[in-house]
């Protein structure tokens, strides 16, 4: 049985710092959902102070922006 507890400073399922991306600039491709948004989350928790979100759904998109503190910009990578 291993000993999954986070060391003193980082976040419970994570392996950066608390606080590693304070200050930082982010822009997250597919940010309103799955993968993106997961990464988008994690990067608010660990001090993210501007966070963009790029996505083709723009309902998704500016939900997902409101939940992480962070502004949605209508984009399709395809």
């Amino acid at each position: 049985h291993r000993d999954t507890a986070a060391p003193a400073g980082v976040h419970a399922g994570t392996v950066a710092p608390a606080g590693v991306h304070a200050g930082t600039v982010a822009v997250v491709t597919g940010g309103s959902q799955g993968l993106g948004l997961a990464i988008a989350e994690e990067l608010a928790r660990e001090g993210c102070t501007r966070l963009l979100l790029a996505g083709r759904d723009r309902a998704k998109g500016e939900a997902a922006a409101a939940r992480v503190g962070g502004a949605f910009a209508a984009a399709d990578m395809a």
